[in-house]
Formats: C-alpha cells, structure tokens, sequence
C-alpha cells in the first residue's frame, strides 16, 4: 500500500475509534492497580494488629506518666504545708536573718528530696523576694524582684481554677517542663507566693526505653498539642504535630493513623488522658511494618512497574500519533497570534482535525479580507488625528501674545499691566522648561513674579517676606517647588479667609541638607485634615498623579531617591507650615 493512501485511510479514522484502542492498553495499567490493591490490603490487615498491640503498649506508658505527674503536682505543695513557711508567705513584714535561713533550709531539702528536678524557684509576693536552687549550684540563690506578678506563668497559674500551670521547656536541654504552682490564702483567697518547678526527662527517657513493641519515636503532648518531649525533634516537631493534628479522633482516647514526614511514612498510634490534658505518641517507620512482607512486596512493585511502564510506553506511542496534526495546528495558530493571517493547514490526522483545520483555514481568509476592507479607514482616522494634534496651539504663540499685550500696556502708559505681563510671560515660560533642577536663585526669581501677581490680585490681604542667604543662592532644588508651598499658603491660608496673611519664605543650610520653610498665619486646619495630608505625603505612597503637595511628594521621592523630606505643620487659628529637607546638590554650571 502506498503511503499517500496510507495518509488517506488513517484520515478518515475518527478519533473516537483510536481513543478506544488508547483506553484500552490503560485498561492493562487499571488490572495492575487491582493487584497493587490486594497486596496493600493484605498489609494493612498485619497493620492493624500490629498497631492494636502498640496502642495497648502506649496506653501502659501514659498511664504511668499520669501517675508520675501527679507525683509532680504534689511535690509543688509541700512548701506550702509547712506551717512556718506559710506564716514568712502571709506575713507583710520584710524576712528576718532566721526565717531567711529556715526558707533557705526547708528549699534545700525539697529540692534534694527527688532527683529529677533542674531547678527550683520560690518567689514571695509580699517580700518580693526570689529564692533559687537548681542542680548548677549546691547554694540557695536570694534576688530581689520588682514585680513578681508580671510574671506570665504566675499570670496563668492564678487566672487557672487550681492555680497550676505548666508549659514545655525547650530554652534548657534535658528538660520537660516548667510548672507554676500560687499558694493562696484559703480563708480570702488572696496569692501570698508562687513556685516555679523545671522537671527534667529522665522519667520520659526511661519509659522510651523500657517495655516491649517495635522501636519507633516517642512524644508527649500536653494541652493544646504542645510539645513537652520527644526522642527526635528532627522527625517530631511542631511543624509534624500540625499537619497530624487534624488526623486524631476527638471521641476517642486510644487510636491510629498514617503519617508522612520528611518523605518517609509513619504508623501514628496515640493515647489521650481522660482528661484531655496528655496524649502518648509514637511513630513508628511503615517500613519496620512491612518487615515480613518485603519480598511480596518487592515482587509485586516489579511487577507492576513493568506493566506500567509497557502501558506507558504504548499510550506515548498512540498519543504522540494523535497530537502531531494538532501541534501542526498550535504553530499555524501562534503565527496567527504573531499578525501572520497568511498560514494554512494542509490538514492530516482524523477526521476531525481535517474539518478543524479547513475551519481556521476560512477564518484566516475571512479575518484577511475584513483587515484588507478596515486598513483605509483606519489610515484615515490616525490622519485627522494627527491634524488635530498639529492645530493645538504653540506655546511660542501664547509667548508672543502676551509680549504683545505688554507692548501696549508701555505705549498706554500701564505700567502695572505691563509688569504683571510680563511676570505671567516670564512664569508660562519658566513651567515648561524641560530642566528638572534649578538654582535657588532661579526659583526664588519666580516665586517673587508668582507672589507680585498674587498681591495685586488680593492688594492689602496679602504680604510676603523672603529670606535666602547668598550661600543658599547656587543650590539645585526641584523646578517649581518652592512655588508649590506658596501657592499652597495662599490657596488654602487666604482665599478661604477674610484676614489678612502674611507668608514667610526662609532658606537654611545645615549638616548638608538644604531646609526650605514656607508658613503663613492663616486659619490652619484642624487636626483630622492635618493628619489625612501628612498621610498623603508619606514617602512609601506610591500616587504620583496628584496635584500640589501629593505630586510634589512624588517628585522628591523620585529625584532624591527616598533622601529628601516633606513635612507640614499646621495649628488651627494659628497658621501653616510646610517644610522640605532636600540633600544639597550644588550648581556647578553657574549661569
């Protein structure tokens, strides 16, 4: 058979057909994960019975701790059962040389009555006195304390319904938990001392190594999952404790689950006190399992990896066959996409991707012809555009208009006219300059025309005062911002007012900064408007497109980099201020 009638009859396959013969080799993958199945099942089974055992195990441990907690608890009482203590606890007056010595005493021997205690802190809350013995020192340590009751395990014990509190200790290593026992007043329940106990983890150790079961890592959790212990914080952690959380039955105190950490499975078994406060866990690795499986096991992922590796070699064959038409169609498309409407498909493939590539090939043809019939309209319209961009009118006319109007003002004899003129020419001219930076001079050159126009607009209402040091003169600041703050005086100071105003323009050198400070006595502001403009000139706002100060703020941002600073003040009835900290930049082409 030829290969153009190859081509022929393969085209004419529907697409249905070859999917069903795709489907088909995945069925062979689906009879694999069926035999996969049955062999985890078989596992799981072994698993549960080995997990039933363990959790009887586990429950033995917690158990044993429970006991040994209580053991703990009580211990924290006995200072408060020695009837000389309690009195030193109750009494407001300061300790005497003896009772010192009988506390220091009587700590000493508590603290050596059991060898599992790091350290031992007494604090008296009336005395405010410290008492410390821990296993560093053979000595009973005294230190005074300001505040005792800031303590935040005192804040806890005494809030708690028995006035206990525990907590992991993880700042010193060997130890389990720090617990905090207040010693009240039974008769007006009122706090006369508290005592901080460091337990370490020698009782843990040992129920870690003792009893029988698979060898797996031990932790303890108290309430609310924290963790006191664990024999590998590498593989139990809080993290571990997180994501197993959501895992742990809430009615049930005993019982099991999988787990993964660190890529590695893990048999979770767990057993929770009566009351919640503790639970017992132990992960034990899937693969200590699955011990007397291994050569099932083996067999069987072997056997499935190579049947899933035929179904996937045969299925990329198929699919490879069935996307070459459509790739050659995603390439004709995404020059489509690039502006090229010239591509075509010569078809190949099924059925139906010959009739999707003779459908592109007529939208092309269609989408050719309607850009063909819009490109003169279009011409047209960018035409018009740009006349009514050249008829906008030329600033050098607007120049020459005023140079005109001020012309005739001499020869009439209007002096005034002329001179506003030509300060309103010299200002037209000096916004639309394209430097960036000016000298000072230069600004304040036209800040006066800006303020000679203002006053004759506003006459008596409006006075002005400006002080600039020759050294100050040469210095480069920002184009039009100094004119920004006066125009800001006199928009929001006198035309809101009857009064009359006067503006102070003041120009310092200082630490190589340039200070700038515009103020006016006008009204000011109230203090909820003046707090909305500061937070508009904040230097980490992004809005440049504003006007006035908000726009001079993006300005300095952008021209010294985040170095420059813009502040305003304002007192209600007492006037404004506005202030500008710009780095120096001196002028070294001085005209």
């Amino acid at each position: 058979m030829s290969e153009a009638k190859l081509k022929d009859r393969i085209g004419r396959i529907s697409l249905t057909k070859q999917l069903i013969f795709a489907i088909s080799l995945m069925m062979f993958c689906v009879l694999s994960v069926v035999i996969i199945f049955f062999y985890h099942r078989t596992i799981k089974v072994v698993t549960q019975q080995q997990a039933a055992s363990e959790v009887e195990i586990l429950g033995l441990k917690r158990r044993n701790f429970e006991n040994y907690f209580s053991q703990i608890e009580n211990y924290s009482m006995l200072l408060r059962y020695n009837n000389r203590l309690y009195d030193m606890m109750s009494s407001d007056k300061p300790l005497t040389y003896a009772d010192s010595t009988y506390l220091k005493s009587a700590l000493r021997d508590t603290f050596y009555s059991r060898s599992d205690i790091i350290s031992y802190e007494l604090y008296l809350l009336d005395s405010r006195v410290c008492f410390e013995m821990s296993k560093t020192g053979f000595n009973v340590h005294t230190a005074a304390v300001d505040a005792p009751q800031k303590d935040p395990m005192y804040r806890q014990a005494v809030s708690s319904s028995n006035y206990l509190y525990f907590c992991p200790e993880s700042e010193k290593d060997g130890c389990v938990l720090t617990l905090c026992r207040v010693f009240i007043n039974i008769v007006n329940q009122r706090p006369l001392a508290f005592v901080k106990i460091t337990v370490d983890d020698s009782f843990l150790q040992k129920l870690s190594e003792d009893g029988e079961g698979m060898q797996g890592v031990l932790g303890l959790t108290g309430p609310g999952g924290k963790l006191y212990y664990t024999e590998n914080s590498e593989i139990l952690n809080s993290v571990s404790l997180s994501d197993m959380r959501r895992s742990f039955s809430t009615d049930a105190s005993d019982g099991s689950f999988f787990s993964q950490i660190l890529g590695k499975d893990y048999l979770s078994v767990y057993s929770c006190s009566a009351d919640g406060r503790w639970r017992f866990l132990s992960l034990i690795p899937q693969d200590a399992l699955e011990k007397t499986t291994v050569q099932t096991r083996n067999m069987s992922l072997i056997l499935a990896f190579i049947a899933f590796f035929v179904s996937v070699v045969l299925i990329f064959i198929m699919t490879k066959a069935q996307l070459k038409p459509l790739q050659k169609l995603a390439r004709q498309m995404q020059l489509v996409g690039k502006g090229d409407f010239t591509a075509r498909i010569d078809g190949g493939g099924n059925a139906e991707v010959n009739d999707l590539s003779r459908q592109f090939n007529l939208m092309n043809v269609h989408i050719e012809s309607l850009i063909k019939k819009n490109y003169v309209a279009e011409l047209n319209e960018k035409t018009a555009r740009l006349k009514a961009l050249e008829a906008q009118i030329n600033p050098h006319f607007l120049y020459n208009t005023l140079q005109a109007i001020s012309t005739e003002a001499v020869l009439s004899g209007q002096k005034t006219i002329q001179r506003m003129v030509e300060s309103l020419a010299s200002m037209l001219r000096y916004t639309v300059q394209k430097s960036n930076l000016v000298p000072v001079r230069t600004e304040i050159k036209y800040v006066k025309a800006y303020l000679f126009l203002q006053s004759e607009r506003f006459e008596e209402r409006l006075t002005y005062r400006i002080d600039v040091p020759p050294d100050c003169e040469e210095v480069l600041i920002p184009r039009i911002s100094i004119q920004v703050l006066v125009e800001n005086s006199i928009c929001h100071g006198l035309e809101n007012s009857v009064e009359q105003i006067q503006i102070l323009v003041s120009i310092r050198r200082q630490n190589g900064f340039l200070h700038i400070a515009v103020a006016d006595n006008g009204h000011g502001m109230p203090e909820e408007r003046l707090r909305e403009v500061q937070s508009l000139l904040e230097p980490n706002r992004t809005n440049g497109n504003g006007i006035g100060l908000t726009n001079l703020a993006s300005r300095l941002k952008i021209l010294y980099e985040g170095r420059a600073l813009l502040n305003i003040r304002s007192v209600l009835g007492r006037g404004t201020t506005v202030e500008m900290h710009l780095p120096e930049i001196p002028n070294e082409k001085k005209d």
